[in-house]
Order: structure tokens, then C-alpha cells, then sequence
């Protein structure tokens, strides 16, 4: 008997419906479009998709604000330097000056001077076109070299499960409502992914204690049973200290400890050194809440632990990730319902493994941030090629701004001025997810799903896929790209065809079987190696409402395309790993004149939209400083001051709000859409970030000092 739903339906005059898949965050909700003619006049969630079941988020619903936005870029921008103003340029006219000057980059530095940057948000089709081009232009800095290292096989979670990290997602959310205790680690779905709270409440409401561990208050930690608040840099201590208590307290589950790991003597040696009231002293938390967070999850099975996603998962340490891993393990909670590691914004794909072996393509080295690759090569820093706004993000300050400003080509696909564009020789205006055919191919549920292109884009706004093909058509390689042949409104289709074929996950997939207009909505789950597996799970367990199969690793079964249940050397998970390195901060509050800042973003950010969309009038287009009372009642600060947090990567104004939800010692900044984009003063809260100290991952803290802002001075750094 199929649920009750309400369906969606406008009140505004229209003669279609069309189905596609929404691309504005890894949820991949289902979307009606409806329209008149060859407009849209309403959008909706899709009531018969598993994701969503019809409603729709902030992020989702900005898609209508976005089409008739008149900031949004329509054709692309050049201009011959930085410090020249921007002239409309046709597409043909921009693809050729930036082959012009790539020659002229490659010529004075070589090839290795062209970077291609990517981040875990970045679409499907930069990922693949950009790993293209790189192979056949012969760069190791190619998307693959920027996305944070536990991604790829070299990982700490593919040494314990032979399965790296952007992969780890065992359950499937529908399947969340069958845990008994669900930890969310040092992420907050709430506000960066709205739909993926959803599942989580769902299991709450059903009995399942929901913890959250973060160095924040966040959305998701009011909507939770519990909440451990540890100081920045300290989360994997206290989750260390928690382990350690599970261990104590004899709550492991020994008999699938002894079945299907290896290693647990090492990690419990490796936790002697974290005795609970050390682990609550250096995390700036009472014991006894420690000790409630390890009897919560001790008393629970299954367990399941959501960390990772689209913005965590360039703050998560290789250490943290194995620690959430072995809690699960612990807790015997792996190939069971209502179990896993279940890491946000998974991926079958990993870009690596597009090139083209023994030809020019190289791997490069270990992986890097976008501002330790410009500290590293200074002046000399070449060609960048970016998507969105990474700059928005990227931490190393001013000096890591001042390496990109010197960089004879920057080349933006972007839909909004931004930081990213302040810096660039070059723009392409990009079509949205409805003006364009695409794969979806990470996400919160671990299926592929496709969207479809349903309006016509405006100006000469088109695809990544579209602008790597046709740059590509000016260099010597042109002839090797896979889908070369297709027509250009066929581009995206061929494209993400052939990734799904050379994938051995996802060989019996098609675009044909992902299409919403012509199957089930949901996509089909991955691993998908048979196409008997591109059905309905229907068995004693579980009744699936997505094609494929929801749950990995379960008992009794093997891993796809392996003899064995976990696809490592030996069968087993190995729990034993690297010592970690630690916050080693003395803060104590703002008597100190330090504080932690960590960073956020709105819960209406769209990562390829910049953030650039929002309806916040000018006056309030500042970012915002969240600071306790005490904090600022120590610097003289009140609520709607404006006050400056700065340290040695620069400066930074904002406008206070005073709220308890935030520790003493910590400032919270959450930068606001819209906020101006003058080159004289920092505007992200990232770039007071220091380089990270774990490589290619952004730290998940800085260091800074903070005082009232007075009108008189300056802020340039």
C-alpha cells in the first residue's frame, strides 16, 4: 500500500509539468517544474520522490529567485589584467584568449604551471571535464590534486575498509529510521544540506537518540537528544575519549570485533592516553557529559555515525574519519540496518581514474589546498582554473590573495560576481541545473540521479563540460576526448555515459535508466555492476523505495566485484592507524585576548551561486561576529556594533550578535550573501585561516584577536 501524499501543485496558470532532480546541494531532491510555454512559473518538490516526498528547501526554492535574477552573469567577461574593468566578450572570443595565454603560461613556466581547481562541492561536470583536459594537457595539478586527501586510495578509511572515504556511505537514509543512536560529527546537515535533517528527525521521533559532537551550536544540534560542544581542534580528542569509555565500560561488541576486524589491541593501546577527565579538561566540557555521550551511545544498537559533506569534509582530518569508523565497528553496527559510516556527499567516481594511463596525463603528488599550491609557487603561480567560488574559502589570507593576483591567467565559470571573479582574466557564465542536461553523481543517498535540461539558458551560458571540450579544441589533444563526436547539446549526456562505463561501480548504469521523466525518482544506487540490480530491494529486511541495493557490507555477502565481504587485502577492517596532530591551544577565554574563530555558512548558501542571490537588504550585507556576552562585554562590544577580528593573515569586519550558543573563548562568523566585494579588506572569515597542517585539508580553526571598529580607521591589510 503506497503512503499518502499530498500532491504539489501551483495556483499560477500553466500547461506542463516536468520532472528533474534539484543540483543545488548533494540532497538531490526531486523537483516538478511547472510551466507555460517556454517559461517556468512554479517550482515544487516532487511528492513522489524517497528524498524529499514533496517539500522543498531554501536552497532548492532560490533556483526561481536565480533565473530572473538580473545580477546573474550572462555571457563572459575579459579582461587583458586585474586591475583592467571587464568587457563583454563572445564565448568563441574568451575560449581563444585563454588557449592564447595558457600558451604563453606554458611557454615561460611549462605545463606544470596550468592548475585545474576542484572541492567536494564541485559539479560533476567540472570534475570530469577539467580531469580531462588536465590528462591531455599534461598537469599534475588536475582536480584530482586538490580534493582532500582520505577521498582517494591513499586514504585512512580505504585502509580500513578498502573503500575510500567520498565512498563511505554503508546506509542509505531511508534507512537511518532503523538506528537506535545516530552521531552527527563536526557537520550540521540542518543548514548546509536542509533535506538531509530530515531522516535524522524521522529516527528521533522513532526512539533513536540523536548526539552531536561540534565545536558549535548548530541547527542540528538544537534539533538533537544531545549535544558535546568541545573546544575548535579538539573534536577527535573527545571522541577519543569516548572510545576510550566503550572500552572501559566493556561496551564493544566483541563477537563482530573478533568476525571482522583487525587492530583492536593497537587502537585500545592508542586510547590509554586518553583518561576522561584529561580528554574534558582539554576539550572544555564536564566529565560527566563525556561520560553521558559514552553511556548514550554504549546503551544503543545499532549506531550510525553522519559526518563529512560537501563543507566538512575539507575540515575532516584522516583521524577523525577513522574514529568515527571505529565507533561504528565497536558498536558491531556495520551491514545491519540502521548501522555504518555514513559520510555525506559520497561518490562512486573518483577523478584520478579518468586519465588516460601512459599517456601524457600525470597523478601528481600528495594532495593540496588551494592556498598551499599559490603560498608554494608565489609569484610564479601560472594559470587557475576555478568553478564557483573557492576563493570565498580558501584560507592563507592576504598573502595567498596576493599569489592569485599575480597569476597571468585565472580563468572563472562561475553565475555571480564573487571573490573568485574580483581575482579572475576571464569569466564563463554557467547554465543552472534546469538549463542543462547533467549527472548527479555525489550525494546524501548514495544513488545517481540525472537532471534534464528544461529551460533554455540565457546569453551564452553554458556547461563545464561545454568549456573544457572547447578549450580542448584548441590544443593538440582535442581528438582524444571520449565524447569529441557528440553534438554540443549532447555533450553532457556522452559525457557522463562514458564515466559510467569506465566506472567498474556504476558498468551496468545508463543516462536512459537514471532519467525522472522515464523512471522511479531517486536515481539507482551504486554499486551497480549487474542490470538485475537495477530493481527494487524487496527482501525480508528491507523493502527499498530507491533501485539498488541499500545496505553494504552485509553479512554473508561480498563487496561487488570482490571475493570477500570488505574489499581489503584480508577480508577485515583494520581499526589501528596513525598518530594523530593535535590542537595544542592555551585560550582560556577573552581575558586572553585570543579567541577561536570558526566559520559557517548561511542555510541558503548555494556553492555555485556564491551566495550572491540573497534578498538581505545592502544595509545588512555584513558578515556576522556570534560572540558570548562575556566575550564582548570584555572588548566594549554591544549588540549591532561592528567590531574587527584580525590576526596575521589579515583583517576582517563584521557586525556583532551576542548570543550564549557559542563558548566564551570562540567567535562564530557566518559570512552574508551579498556582503560588498572590495579588494581593500578581506571578506570571508576563511581567510584568516592559517595553511593547513594535515595536507590538502582547510583547518577547521584560527587564531584571532578582536576589537571595536571605529569609523576613522583603515582597514586595508
Amino acid at each position: 500500500m503506497q503512503p499518502l501524499r499530498k500532491a504539489q501543485e501551483t495556483r499560477r496558470a500553466f500547461d506542463r509539468v516536468r520532472r528533474s532532480t534539484c543540483g543545488n546541494c548533494p540532497c538531490g531532491c526531486g523537483v516538478k517544474v511547472f510551466l507555460r510555454g517556454d517559461s517556468m512559473v512554479d517550482i515544487f518538490g516532487d511528492e513522489e520522490h524517497p528524498a524529499n516526498k514533496g517539500s522543498f528547501c531554501p536552497k532548492g526554492l532560490l533556483e526561481y529567485r536565480h533565473l530572473g535574477n538580473p545580477d546573474r552573469l550572462r555571457w563572459p567577461l575579459l579582461r587583458e589584467s586585474v586591475s583592467q574593468p571587464f568587457r563583454r566578450a563572445s564565448w568563441d572570443e574568451a575560449i581563444r584568449f585563454v588557449a592564447a595565454r595558457l600558451r604563453e603560461v606554458e611557454r615561460q613556466w611549462g605545463r606544470d604551471a596550468c592548475s585545474v581547481y576542484a572541492a567536494p562541492a564541485s559539479s560533476f561536470g567540472h570534475l570530469l571535464g577539467g580531469t580531462v583536459f588536465a590528462g591531455g594537457f599534461g598537469t599534475p595539478n588536475g582536480p584530482w590534486r586538490f580534493l582532500p586527501h582520505h577521498r582517494a586510495e591513499g586514504g585512512s578509511v580505504a585502509g580500513m575498509f578498502g573503500v575510500n572515504a567520498a565512498s563511505l556511505l554503508t546506509n542509505t537514509p531511508r534507512d537511518w529510521c532503523n538506528s537506535r543512536c545516530i552521531i552527527v560529527y563536526g557537520c550540521d546537515p540542518a543548514a548546509t544540506d536542509p533535506m538531509a535533517i530530515g531522516p535524522i528527525i524521522d529516527a528521533r521521533d522513532r526512539g533513536a537518540a540523536v548526539v552531536v559532537i561540534d565545536t558549535r551550536t548548530t541547527m542540528t544540534a538544537i534539533k538533537s537528544s544531545y549535544a558535546l560542544r568541545a573546544r575548535p581542534g579538539t573534536l577527535s580528542v573527545a571522541l577519543r575519549g569516548i572510545l576510550r569509555l566503550l572500552f572501559d565500560e566493556e561496551r564493544i561488541d566483541r563477537e563482530f570485533i573478533a568476525e571482522a576486524t583487525d587492530g583492536v589491541q593497537a587502537l585500545r593501546q592508542e586510547l590509554e592516553a586518553y583518561a576522561p577527565g584529561d580528554v574534558a579538561r582539554r576539550c572544555g566540557i564536564a566529565e560527566k557529559d563525556l561520560r553521558k555521550i559514552a553511556d548514550v551511545i554504549g546503551s544503543a544498537y545499532p549506531v550510525q555515525v553522519v559526518t563529512g559533506g560537501w563543507l566538512g569534509m575539507e575540515e575532516m582530518g584522516e583521524d577523525d574519519l577513522r574514529l568515527c569508523a571505529s565507533l561504528v565497528c565497536l558498536r558491531g553496527s556495520i551491514g545491519i540496518p540502521g548501522g555504518g559510516p555514513n559520510l555525506l556527499n559520497a561518490t562512486p567516481f573518483d577523478p584520478s581514474q579518468w586519465l588516460e594511463r601512459g599517456g601524457r596525463a600525470l597523478s601528481g603528488g600528495a594532495a593540496v589546498s588551494l592556498s598551499e599550491a599559490l603560498l608554494a609557487r608565489g609569484s610564479d603561480c601560472g594559470a587557475w582554473f576555478f568553478e564557483g567560488d573557492p576563493v570565498a574559502r580558501m584560507a592563507g589570507g592576504t598573502a595567498a590573495l596576493e599569489a592569485l593576483s599575480a597569476a597571468p591567467l585565472v580563468v572563472a565559470l562561475g553565475s555571480y560576481a564573487s571573490l573568485t571573479t574580483n581575482r579572475a582574466h576571464v569569466v564563463f557564465p554557467m547554465a543552472s541545473w534546469l538549463e542543462s542536461d547533467g549527472l548527479l553523481a555525489a550525494g546524501n543517498g548514495r544513488s545517481l540521479q540525472w537532471h534534464s535540461r528544461i529551460l533554455a539558458p540565457p546569453g551564452e551560458c553554458s556547461t563545464p563540460i561545454d568549456f573544457w571540450a572547447d578549450l580542448a579544441e584548441q590544443f593538440d589533444f582535442a581528438a582524444t576526448l571520449p565524447w569529441r563526436g557528440a553534438q554540443r547539446d549532447e555533450r553532457n549526456r556522452a559525457a557522463a555515459q562514458w564515466a559510467l562505463q569506465r566506472n567498474p561501480l556504476t558498468s551496468a548504469l545508463s543516462v536512459e535508466a537514471l532519467d525522472p521523466e522515464r523512471n522511479p525518482p531517486g536515481g539507482v544506487l551504486w554499486p551497480c555492476v549487474d542490470p538485475a540490480e537495477i530493481a527494487f530491494e524487496d527482501s525480508r529486511y528491507i523493502r527499498g523505495d530507491v533501485r539498488g541495493r541499500n545496505i553494504l557490507f552485509q553479512r554473508n555477502s561480498v563487496y561487488p566485484l570482490t571475493e570477500r565481504r570488505f574489499p581489503t587485502p584480508d577480508g577485515l577492517i583494520s581499526l589501528c592507524g596513525p598518530q594523530p596532530r593535535e590542537f595544542t591551544g592555551t585560550a582560556s577565554g577573552p581575558e586572553s585576548g585570543e579567541l577561536l574563530l570558526v566559520a559557517s555558512v548561511p542555510v541558503d548558501h548555494v556553492e555555485s551561486y556564491s551566495g550572491r542571490i540573497s534578498d538581505r537588504a545592502a544595509a545588512e550585507a555584513f558578515v556576522t561576529l556570534h560572540l558570548h556576552p562575556r566575550t564582548a562585554a570584555a572588548a566594549g562590544l554591544a549588540e549591532g556594533d561592528h567590531a574587527v577580528i584580525e590576526n596575521s593573515q589579515g583583517k576582517l569586519r563584521g557586525r556583532v550578535r551576542l548570543t550564549d550558543t557559542v563558548d566564551p573563548q570562540v567567535v562564530w562568523c557566518i559570512p552574508v550573501p551579498g556582503a560588498a566585494s572590495s579588494d581593500n579588506t578581506l571578506q570571508s572569515p576563511w581567510s584568516l585561516y592559517p595553511p593547513s597542517r594535515e595536507p590538502g585539508v582547510r583547518a577547521a580553526f584560527a587564531r584571532v584577536s578582536l576589537r571595536a571598529f571605529r569609523n576613522s580607521e583603515a582597514l586595508d591589510p
